[in-house]
């Protein structure tokens, strides 16, 4: 299973003052129109990180584990953003800490959901097992998908931007047998 990694070119660094780690950390802007809006340490401690851009439409980069939708979406509108201008999800990977909020946010606001073809069918098919729903004692339900990548790297172009889907070579523990 491709666990994958978006890159951005062309974006300049900005400053952001002092953020400190630890609970309660707010979202910010990483650089020009890349914000963090989730993750351990700003929604809830089994989120995955989620990124949000905003390149003329909104997108998000992966949802978090499910639990923490609302507080998301909060932080959203805190960065006077509107999450009914959520075009598209970006999904890495198809592990429950980064795709748990997809229902929720596909209920809501109906953006498009993108993912690798070789990590779609957990999420098609509700597996909790490999999308590790079980681990995080929760259940993840059969969900649709819009746009599946195929190539080993894809690229979206939103605007003047460009969007790179990386796969990463790492073996997963549900796919490769690990050796003893």
């Amino acid at each position: 299973m491709p666990v994958g990694r978006v890159h951005f070119s062309g974006f300049q660094e900005i400053e952001r003052g002092n953020q400190k780690g630890g609970h309660g950390m707010k979202p910010y802007e990483i650089v020009k129109d890349i914000f963090i809006v989730g993750g351990p340490e700003i929604t809830d401690s089994r989120d995955g990180c989620i990124y949000l851009l905003n390149f003329g439409e909104l997108i998000l980069i992966d949802t978090g584990a499910g639990w923490s939708v609302e507080k998301m979406i909060h932080n959203v509108q805190s960065l006077g953003l509107d999450c009914k201008n959520l075009n598209k999800v970006l999904l890495t990977h198809c592990h429950i800490d980064h795709i748990g909020g997809v229902p929720a946010l596909k209920k809501g606001f109906g953006p498009q959901i993108y993912i690798h073809q070789l990590d779609a069918a957990p999420l098609e098919n509700g597996d909790q097992v490999l999308t590790a729903a079980t681990w995080y004692q929760t259940n993840f339900p059969p969900t649709p998908l819009d746009v599946k990548f195929s190539l080993s790297e894809e690229v979206l172009e939103i605007g003047e931007q460009k969007i790179y889907w990386v796969p990463l070579k790492i073996n997963d523990i549900y796919y490769q047998p690990i050796p003893i």
